[in-house]
Parts: structure tokens; sequence; C-alpha cells
């Protein structure tokens, strides 16, 4: 994996984990995420901007809740049954 791309894999992590989820926060990480992007002149695919329509619609839901949310066990929950 080359340099850059482990920035980027660090800046999708910061999106998984136990957190509070805050609109002003991702929208900064993001922003960062997508200057990565054109810093790199990578490509994205058209369906990553209904990814972040997705995402905003989850961040600002769960903000209106105040609590925070293991994401990665969540996850696990959810796509690794077992």
């Amino acid at each position: 994996m080359r340099a850059h791309e482990r920035v980027a894999l660090h800046e999708v992590h910061e999106h998984v984990g136990r957190q509070r989820f805050d609109i002003d926060s991702f929208k900064a990480s993001f922003d960062e995420l997508f200057d990565f992007f054109l810093a790199h002149d990578y490509t994205l695919h058209s369906d990553f901007v209904w990814v972040g329509f997705y995402l905003i619609t989850l961040y600002l839901t769960l903000e209106e809740g105040g609590q925070a949310h293991d994401v990665r066990a969540i996850c696990e929950e959810v796509l690794l049954p077992g």
C-alpha cells in the first residue's frame, strides 16, 4: 500500500469506532478527504456522491440522538452474524 493510500485509509477510519456524531466534525473530515483525493488526482465514481448523501443523513439523525455509538461493533453485529 502506498503512503497516500494509507493516509486515505486513516481518514476513512476516522469515521469508524465509538463516537458521537457531529455534522460539523463530519464536514471537516470529509473536506479533508476530498482535498486528499484532489491532491492525488483520484477519480471518484459518481455513486460516491450518493454515499455522501447517505452519510450526511445518517450523521444528522444520530447527532440528534446525542449518544455515542460503537460503529465498529454495530457493523460487525449486522454484517458478520454468527
